[in-house]
């Protein structure tokens, strides 16, 4: 055997140890990583809707298709991330608790718009 290929089985092995652990990296930070972007990207959506009343941003997300399935998108990214952290393979129930706080960030995105709306405070930064 030459000396080239004894160095390349010997180096075979730390990059399929590096390999794998990158893999086990990206298994365990995925679900948190999924969880933030949709958050966040689904935050930037309702944030780009020019008119920022409850009546108005409920009407443009409920009722425009294309909006209502970017919403729906982002509800799905977000119900995989949050299932793939709970690790409760028996308890049904609790996926059911889970599930039912997918659509808490838009809630409170809508009832918070008010308050936030950094068109009724221009003034005071000017």
């Amino acid at each position: 055997m030459s000396e080239a290929a004894r160095f390349r089985l010997f180096t075979i092995h730390p990059y399929s140890m590096l390999h794998i652990r990158s893999l086990q990296f990206a298994d365990y930070v995925f679900p948190y990583a999924s969880v933030v972007l949709s958050v966040v990207s689904s935050t930037v959506q309702y944030a780009i809707t020019p008119d920022q009343t409850v009546s108005k941003l409920c009407r443009k997300l409920f009722t425009s298709p294309h909006s209502l399935t970017i919403l729906l998108l982002h509800w799905l990214v977000l119900a995989f991330g949050v299932l793939s952290l709970a690790h409760f393979p028996s308890l049904i129930a609790s996926y059911a608790v889970f599930l039912s706080c997918i659509p808490v960030p838009t809630v409170v995105y809508i009832s918070t718009i008010r308050f936030t709306d950094p068109t009724k405070y221009y003034d005071y930064f000017e």
